[in-house]
């Protein structure tokens, strides 16, 4: 479940979204979660194959990494620091 920790630009990344932290949730936010994880590995795929190496996310992928961090403490997921290596999000 949240198996390490390690820091990045002063926010703390300690727990994967895993099945067992999955199932904890609520199954709202379960739902977000898992949307917003295929939503960026759709993106993902998409941009790897352009051959860009950091990606600009859509306006909906923006919006749920916006929402992820406002909303359910986004930055406690390591998957959130792998999205921010992958994706030039905007500033929030």
């Amino acid at each position: 479940m949240c198996s390490h920790s390690h820091l990045m630009r002063s926010q703390q990344f300690s727990c994967s979204l895993d099945k067992e932290t999955l199932a904890a949730m609520s199954a709202a936010e379960r739902e977000f979660w898992l949307y917003l994880l295929d939503q960026a590995h759709i993106e993902r795929e998409l941009g790897e194959n352009s051959g860009d190496t950091v990606l600009t996310p859509s306006l909906l992928l923006a919006v749920l990494h916006r929402r992820a961090l406002r909303r359910y403490n986004g930055e406690q997921y390591c998957e959130m620091e792998e999205l921010e290596k992958v994706f030039a999000f905007p500033a929030s």
